[in-house]
């Protein structure tokens, strides 16, 4: 059986797949083919000699070794000579193998696991909740905007445009923008 797993990002393991793996073999039919001759090269035997009067003449060895191996060598490399031949050779070939491949399929049981229909759930309440933070969040920028209006509004008043404005104008913008800054601290506090 091969059984391929897999780790995950948050180091959970799952079954991928499986699969049974079962070799047959298949019967090959013995073959008859003609016999090849067997002949001896000349080069064959050149080495070998070299060998034995390279051996034989070395001051260790007795001459009467050297003389009784290479009467016994010259014996079998004589009948070496002569070609054999036989009248067919059998040639059998190896079982051939197929491997024959089952899916198998394979079913988690997790214990402990939420199902795949509350995961969803629980991912669309994220989303959701994600999205009331950020609008939390671009109300909030929006109110401190409007506040920093109020602020930079009153400073400049008194300050830039003091030679632009009469007082009656002057007053007026700073009730205005008095009523801004408490309707940003009393209703405006839930407004989106």
């Amino acid at each position: 059986m091969k059984v391929k797993v897999r780790l995950n990002l948050h180091g959970i393991v799952s079954v991928e797949s499986t699969t049974l793996l079962e070799e047959e073999e298949t019967e090959v039919p013995i073959v008859e083919e003609p016999a090849k001759e067997i002949t001896k090269m000349e080069t064959d035997e050149v080495p070998a000699e070299a060998a034995e009067s390279a051996a034989c003449s070395d001051v260790n060895m007795a001459d009467a070794k050297c003389a009784a191996e290479a009467s016994a060598e010259n014996g079998v490399s004589e009948s070496a000579d002569k070609p054999v031949q036989m009248d067919t050779e059998l040639k059998v070939e190896a079982p051939k193998k197929k491997v024959k491949r089952t899916n198998i399929p394979v079913v988690e049981l997790v214990y402990g696991g939420i199902p795949s229909s509350d995961l969803q759930m629980a991912v669309e309440k994220e989303f959701e909740m994600a999205l009331q933070d950020r609008v939390m969040e671009e109300t909030k920028d929006k109110r401190n905007a409007v506040e920093a209006y109020v602020y930079d509004m009153r400073n400049k008043l008194d300050d830039k445009y003091q030679e632009f404005v009469t007082e009656s104008e002057k007053d007026v913008l700073i009730a205005k923008l008095q009523d801004v800054e408490d309707w940003l601290y009393e209703d405006g506090e839930d407004e989106t």
